[in-house]
């Protein structure tokens, strides 16, 4: 299949009036936004967290000690997508 160029304008000719200062158009500004934010369950639960255990996990994990069961693994996905 063969896309033909009917517009009669060569696309790099069309390029260039785009970027020509008479042919550019402005953007208006953008909207302000209202900040907002949201705390996940899970950031939630976080927060009441241990730092020593997290520290200790964290440890874990970058010295390649800390594995997971793939049962538990499994299980806690299927958990988290059932609802009660």
């Amino acid at each position: 299949m063969r896309i033909e160029n009917t517009g009669g304008a060569n696309p790099t000719q069309a390029a260039d009036r785009a970027t020509d200062g008479a042919a550019k158009t402005t953007n208006p500004p953008p909207k302000e936004l209202d900040d907002q934010s949201v705390v996940s369950p899970a950031a939630e639960l976080a927060q009441g967290a241990d730092p020593q255990r997290l520290e200790a996990l964290r440890s874990a994990v970058e010295t390649g000690q800390y594995s997971v069961s793939s049962d538990a693994l499994a299980r806690s996905i299927v958990d988290s997508h059932i609802k009660p």
